[in-house]
């Protein structure tokens, strides 16, 4: 079993730490305590999803795991292709140097 966690684009995390960092910090300023923990709420499930995007290659199978909202696993014998992309739709990842795995016959 191999376990490949994802390549994570430096812009994309100073870009969302500055986006919500920023605004979390005004609205704790002007005291908007309502919005301010639906942000924070925001940053944990963003650091979650940061923390649980991998990718494992176990006996036959390539399993890509992105925290609780994808868990898929993928027969090494039914891809078809694997290409680079920097097309956001391809795959979950945290950085837009992805590979798009082409597999079955219209997956």
């Amino acid at each position: 079993m191999e376990k490949f966690k994802s390549k994570i684009d430096l812009w994309l995390l100073v870009f969302l730490t500055i986006i919500l960092g920023c605004t979390l910090i005004k609205l704790l300023y002007d005291g908007v305590w309502l919005v301010s923990l639906l942000i924070f709420s925001q940053i944990v499930f963003i650091a979650h999803i940061f923390a649980t995007t991998f990718y494992i290659i176990e006996s036959e199978n390539l399993i890509i795991k992105c925290g609780f909202l994808i868990n898929t696993s993928i027969s090494v014998a039914t891809i078809k292709k694997i290409s680079e992309t920097n097309n956001i739709m391809s795959s979950p990842a945290l950085s837009l140097d992805r590979l798009e795995i082409l597999y079955n016959k219209f997956d």
